[in-house]
């Protein structure tokens, strides 16, 4: 996704820096619903665990740290799982950010505190 955004940027393809992102972040939070609509939650997304195929289709790799969201869990493991498919989108979220507008945001705290500084 670096490697196209660089190009983006420059002067001739600036106006499709928001389309692209936007097809990321769509794209991305589609990929990370499939995943937890099959009882999982990824655990590590961000940039380089998000891929572009040769026909712009937003992959997600590297499921090393993904756990088992279960159905019939307590109130506090649902509560725990809950948190982490949260945290899988905010990191799309993060990625998206990232994109459209260069800032670079080292974790979802790191994200989660900008935002609060601009709102």
């Amino acid at each position: 996704m670096d490697e196209y955004m660089f190009k983006l940027r420059d002067d001739q393809h600036r106006h499709l820096v928001k389309p692209f992102s936007l097809h990321v972040l769509d794209r991305s939070l589609d990929a990370i619903s499939a995943i937890h609509d099959k009882g999982w939650a990824h655990n590590d997304v961000h940039g380089g665990n998000l891929m572009l195929d040769s026909d712009m289709r937003v992959k997600v790799i590297d499921f090393g740290g993904a756990t088992k969201c279960e159905e019939n869990a307590y109130v506090a493991e649902h509560e725990k799982h809950t948190n982490k498919i949260l945290k899988d989108h905010k990191e799309a979220l993060r990625v998206f950010s990232g994109l459209y507008t260069t800032n670079t945001f080292n974790s979802v705290k790191d994200f989660e505190d900008k935002l609060q500084k601009c709102i």
